[in-house]
């Protein structure tokens, strides 16, 4: 949506930003099975994020205000390895036993966000609200922030210096936009 408002090098930060968002709290899988389901035999090396059909198409409609984007993670140069594949082999790192949990998952994101956000400069004083506003309606998109979710966000705030009351009006204002988006897709589907 306000995408299109950010230089090319915060667009590919941004992407990368709303992949770890919305992969931070979607469930592991390992050779596509849960951890549950894993027998004996299954590869533990294997290990995928299952992809939320809803942040998957958000993700692409992103991409696609943003030419020259390839879904590897590279942007013009700018990005080398994807957010995705970071946060997976940062998630390698924990034993099987604690790699769910929810600490486990805010320490990989967190791990993962702080490389991306590494020697970051916002020279534009609206770049980050349009990040952090972009990466609300990421999060919105399956209908709640969860946990995880809003620990990154959080971490995003305190990284972008974004004042405590922008940040709350941000946040209405994401919620009040996913409300009516999915008031109108329920119109229009009726």
């Amino acid at each position: 949506m306000l995408i299109k408002m950010l230089p090319a090098d915060k667009k590919a930060l941004l992407i990368e930003l709303a992949r770890l968002l919305a992969l931070s709290d979607n469930p592991l899988l390992w050779d596509g099975k849960t951890k549950d389901e894993l027998r004996s035999d299954s590869d533990l090396n294997n290990l995928t994020i299952q992809k939320d059909a809803l942040e998957t198409e958000l993700l692409k409609e992103m991409e696609q205000h943003s030419p020259g984007f390839s879904a590897s993670g590279v942007f013009d140069g700018f990005f080398s390895i994807s957010a995705e594949k970071k946060l997976i082999e940062k998630l390698k790192t924990y034993p099987l036993s604690i790699i769910d949990t929810p600490e486990t998952r805010i320490q990989a994101a967190t791990s993962v966000l702080k490389t991306l956000l590494e020697h970051q400069t916002m020279e534009n004083i609206t770049t980050p609200k349009v990040i952090i506003f972009q990466l609300f309606l990421v999060a919105l998109r399956d209908g709640h922030i969860s946990s995880i979710e809003w620990m990154l966000l959080k971490e995003i705030q305190l990284t972008l210096k974004i004042p405590d009351f922008i940040f709350k009006d941000l946040l209405d204002h994401a919620e009040s936009l996913n409300n009516e988006i999915s008031k109108l897709l329920a119109l229009i589907l009726e």
